[in-house]
């Protein structure tokens, strides 16, 4: 019995210090950067727009003058007017951080969408992407983004 309470306490002191160290140990702006991209990574992969918006920012604006606005009319159109898969690939990008202003430089990126019934995939989009992202109330948002706007199918 005596030994059955070492153990758990031994496991609660364990579990307390992961907590602690957590606590203390936030993810550091390139891991939070890193994990905005997966979170659009699996909103194009899972048709969710609200995913995808959640990392946008209100103050979004690209050379092109598209807003956050256009870019939810844009990614209902694409997302559910494709009848497919998206997949979404992208090289691990370069990124610069300078205070709460970031700089995602993604060399490589590939989106395609493979038809439900099967069939070939059809690529929408190859090339980089260059983003620009800004801390807001302790989370990242992309403020820009250029390259993408270079094909057609995804002009409104």
């Amino acid at each position: 019995m005596k030994r059955a309470l070492a153990v758990l306490l031994v496991i609660a002191l364990i579990l307390a210090g992961v907590a602690l160290w957590i606590v203390t140990h936030p993810p550091s702006d390139r891991d939070q950067i890193l994990r905005l991209l997966d979170q659009v990574k699996e909103g194009v992969e899972t048709n969710d727009v609200p995913k995808v918006m959640s990392c946008i920012s209100q103050d979004y604006r690209d050379r092109y003058d598209l807003r956050k606005r256009d870019l939810t009319q844009l990614a209902f159109s694409v997302l559910y007017q494709q009848k497919g898969r998206f997949t979404l690939s992208m090289q691990p990008p370069a990124i610069e951080i300078n205070g709460t202003l970031a700089r995602v430089d993604l060399a490589a990126v590939t989106i395609s969408v493979a038809p439900k019934e099967g069939g070939a995939s059809q690529m929408l989009y190859q090339g980089p992407i260059v983003a620009q992202l800004h801390k807001e109330d302790g989370d990242w948002r992309i403020v820009s983004a250029d390259g993408w706007q270079e094909t057609r199918e995804f002009m409104p």
